[in-house]
């Protein structure tokens, strides 16, 4: 049993410098919200003082918040922030060209209306996108809807008529 827990604890990830500093905020973060649950499940303030029956959550709580910002500063002094926008910016560069293709595309086989409707929602969502408040230290891709979801085709196709119906509902 030794040994194989031994394996288990050696096993290595393929996890960047970057990733591992912030899964170690996220962890911390999810630990210090866990400890302040059981702490507000504490039946009076006697129980969070100290020798109480929830004073060690207390103590977890501190802890884990302390940690918290520890990772944080130096997730911040190591510029995680700046590297995290190149990669928004990166993926942002590479996925306009895809949406043009794909609206390209879509001109060969969707009639006049539904390329208006088509264009009009990816305008609605990409301007939802410009407006989202941006929180340092989170990739912004990971927030809301993409500007362009095949279900809402799928909605249109259901009340339309025509090619544009066949090619939605594939």
């Amino acid at each position: 049993m030794a040994v194989v827990m031994g394996h288990a604890l050696a096993t290595e990830l393929k996890v960047s410098p970057m990733e591992a500093m912030l899964r170690s905020v996220r962890v911390s973060a999810g630990q210090a919200a866990w400890y302040d649950k059981k702490i507000s499940e504490a039946p009076d303030d006697d129980a969070v003082a100290p020798g109480g029956s929830h004073y060690h959550w207390v103590q977890g709580s501190e802890r884990a918040h302390r940690a918290t910002v520890q990772y944080s500063a130096l997730a911040i002094r190591a510029g995680i922030s700046k590297i995290l926008l190149e990669q928004v910016q990166t993926q942002a560069a590479a996925l306009a060209p895809m949406l043009v293709d794909i609206l390209n595309d879509l001109e060969e086989v969707l009639p006049e209306e539904k390329m208006l409707a088509v264009r009009a929602k990816m305008r609605a969502r990409l301007l939802e996108l410009d407006a989202l408040e941006w929180v340092p230290g989170q990739a912004p891709l990971g927030v809301g809807r993409l500007p362009f979801d095949r279900s809402d085709l799928e909605a249109d196709a259901e009340t339309s008529e025509g090619d544009g119906e066949a090619v939605a509902a594939e």
